[in-house]
């Protein structure tokens, strides 16, 4: 199995087995509840069961996407980029990713076979042929189109989470993940 992960304060991540069917989506979005913030984290399964819980900090995220993943689980996780001139939000990438992937292998059932940190740019010409320089809004208009194409069982999925680029990256990044470990071609 290929556990994908887009990490960010609205991110998400997306188990697929080995034929790239998605198994689990997880989703989840910074919101305010009573003046206080927090995460609304919206999961649904291969059977489209889905529930939404409500909690207080990026480690609850981790923690919760983690029991649902079990041994011989390959990781793959967006990296962040950080821009020399704005380095805020790339380091606040960082930090969530550094939690999701801390989080979700301390409390997974069992261990990973393996964890890598791929960049979006490099997933992103690889899978969906992008050229590095593209910019944000072509970038996430392809995943949004072409990814449903790549996996068509993320569709109904994106009907419970809404359409979230967040998800269609996460499920790109544990195809691309797929296709190096298995030799996978689109």
């Amino acid at each position: 199995m290929f556990l994908g992960i887009d990490p960010a304060n609205d991110g998400g991540a997306v188990l697929i087995n080995q034929k790239g069917l998605v198994l689990k989506c997880f989703s989840w979005k910074k919101v305010q509840r009573q003046k206080v913030k927090v995460w609304k984290v919206i999961y649904s399964n291969d059977a489209l069961a889905h529930e939404e819980i409500i909690v207080k900090n990026e480690v609850d995220i981790a923690i919760y996407i983690g029991k649902y993943i079990f041994d011989k689980t390959a990781i793959a996780i967006e990296a962040p980029y950080v821009d020399r001139k704005f380095p805020k939000s790339g380091l606040d990438v960082a930090r969530v990713g550094g939690i999701m992937i801390g989080g979700v292998i301390g409390s997974m059932n069992g261990y990973p076979v393996s964890q890598i940190w791929i960049s979006a740019s490099n997933w992103r010409y690889q899978l969906l042929s992008l050229r590095p320089y593209t910019k944000r809004a072509e970038c996430k208009r392809r995943s949004l189109h072409d990814m449903p194409l790549l996996c068509p069982s993320i569709k109904d999925h994106l009907k419970i989470h809404g359409t979230l680029d967040h998800i269609t990256d996460a499920l790109g990044v544990a195809l691309w993940y797929r296709q190096k470990i298995t030799g996978w071609k689109k």
